[in-house]
């Protein structure tokens, strides 16, 4: 995100959380909107990362996705370097272009040499608090917090949300995505989990008992 919107700025900076249910969205929902924090409309995000074969970005610990929005031609191409962690905030080079028609960038990169490999699907709903964003993402594989800013804040926010140091995941989407693709339940977001999560994002929503029942693969 960050090379995209100040391309002199190209460190990723943040700490992703793993949640529990959907609840946990909701509460955290509650404790932006009180905090003066700005929602965004949820996202659905298709994501494709791609490869020589050999396989040289992966050993070099970095990563080129392709991410398209809505189900639209439109996206962004990532590329992201080797990370770095402390005190469970990661740092790594980041460089995203917005682009117009996802599906030719791919079909571009295969014809560079590049070969497509993971590729997943997740709901991104994304709150704006001064500097700093705060994503809460649901996915097949779980419910997630991303937040991302000044490393400084990071985990002050995290704890005024009561977020805690046994809560962060350290792994990337990608490889989640990867070790769970061998187990049943591997894919995108259900429709009943998609429509639970575009429900409760909406202004002035009181989560009903069918979004409390929905739970995590």
């Amino acid at each position: 995100m960050n090379g995209m919107d100040d391309p002199m700025n190209r460190r990723e900076v943040e700490v992703k959380y793993r949640l529990t249910e959907a609840s946990d969205h909701e509460r955290l929902r509650h404790r932006l909107a009180a905090m003066g924090a700005q929602p965004s409309p949820v996202q659905h995000e298709e994501n494709v990362l791609f490869d020589s074969r050999s396989g040289d970005l992966r050993r070099r610990l970095s990563l080129l996705r392709v991410r398209s929005i809505d189900g639209g031609s439109s996206g962004t191409l990532t590329f992201k370097g080797p990370p770095s962690s402390a005190s469970g905030v990661k740092t790594r080079e980041e460089i995203e272009v917005a682009i117009e028609d996802a599906a030719s960038m791919q079909a571009l990169l295969e014809a560079l040499g590049f070969e497509p490999g993971t590729s997943y699907s997740k709901q991104r709903e994304s709150w704006y608090l001064d500097d700093l964003e705060v994503s809460l993402d649901t996915a097949s594989i779980g419910y997630f917090c991303e937040i991302e800013g000044p490393q400084s804040k990071i985990l002050a926010l995290g704890r005024r949300l009561e977020l805690s140091d046994d809560q962060v995941e350290a792994a990337g989407y990608a490889e989640l995505f990867a070790s769970a693709k061998g187990r049943p339940g591997y894919g995108p977001p259900s429709p009943e989990l998609v429509g639970a999560v575009e429900h409760a994002s909406r202004p002035g929503h009181v989560q009903t008992a069918a979004a409390r029942a929905v739970t995590t693969v």
